[in-house]
């Protein structure tokens, strides 16, 4: 888990300084695998609160990057028919918004580079429980 937020905690520095497709797609990454190994650990250590609002803040990063990723897919897809005036308007449309929602995704990276990061160390989990709880974590198969 503390290496998955350290993972996290990069991935900010480079998506803050340019949030371009790739960095994008770094903290999407980075975040799904936080998420993973925050599902893994017992439910005492998911529910304190630094924990919890860290994973809930990066869920709201990761939704919204979501959308920008979708508006970034449809105005690749446009840009075939960019000759046509409706396409255009469209386009604009649509880069308008990504940049809006950019913003936005921008505000929740910088809280969540807040110094109160929350650290888990591997040796405050007992093993018997990552292991049973390991066990019961359904992952949608």
């Amino acid at each position: 888990m503390d290496e998955n937020i350290k993972r996290v905690d990069n991935r900010l520095d480079n998506y803050i300084k340019d949030s371009n497709e790739n960095n994008i797609h770094d903290i999407r990454t980075a975040v799904r695998r936080l998420d993973a190994s925050y599902r893994s650990l017992p439910k005492n250590m998911r529910r304190k609160n630094k924990i919890s609002n860290y994973m809930t803040t990066s869920k709201r990063l990761f939704k919204i990057n979501c959308q920008v990723r979708d508006y970034d897919i449809i105005c690749k897809k446009l840009q075939k028919y960019s000759s046509e005036p409706i396409y255009t308007k469209l386009t604009g449309s649509l880069n308008r918004r990504r940049k809006t929602k950019l913003d936005r995704a921008r505000k929740i990276a910088l809280s969540l580079r807040d110094p109160a990061v929350p650290q888990v160390k591997e040796s405050a989990i007992p093993p018997k429980k990552l292991e049973m709880r390991y066990n019961k974590v359904d992952y949608g198969e």
